[in-house]
């Protein structure tokens, strides 16, 4: 039986899927496309060291990033709400934001768009912005790995 998920077989397509999901998440940015962003994103290491096993000790130091920390801390919030077997020094943040209906009146400023965050040492981490310095990690790491 071959390794593949459908017609996933390889890291480069979790990394384009990533891409697509990236596209998603700017385009209509949401808990949803939050989540599906972030859970590829960090999911390309299990495609990377089941079909690159040699590549384990390099992928071990390219996790331990800020970046990628971040990345796998909203990835594991997404999926388990809490950490018990790793203590992670980040939080998410959602507002709202002021569209009709969604928000009772004084709660928010009028005007005021939905906004997605993580916040690290008190200060917050812009998603979209995280979300693009994985994908060109991600790259780096496949083309100085020959990937």
């Amino acid at each position: 039986m071959a390794n593949r998920f459908f017609g996933i077989s390889n890291p480069r397509y979790m990394l384009e899927k990533a891409k697509r999901e990236f596209g998603n998440m700017k385009s209509h940015i949401s808990t949803d496309s939050i989540f599906n962003f972030f859970i590829t994103a960090y999911h390309v290491k299990d495609w990377v060291k089941i079909q690159y096993p040699t590549l384990e000790p390099k992928c071990k130091t390219f996790l331990a990033d800020p970046d990628l920390q971040m990345c796998e801390y909203i990835c594991v919030k997404g999926k388990h709400l809490i950490a018990t077997w790793k203590p992670y020094p980040f939080d998410t943040q959602h507002s709202k934001g002021a569209v009709f209906g969604e928000a009772m009146f004084g709660e928010v400023a009028f005007g005021e768009s939905e906004s997605y965050s993580l916040i690290v040492d008190g200060r917050e981490i812009d998603i979209i912005a995280l979300a693009q310095r994985l994908l060109a990690k991600w790259e780096g790491f496949f083309k100085d790995n020959d990937i």
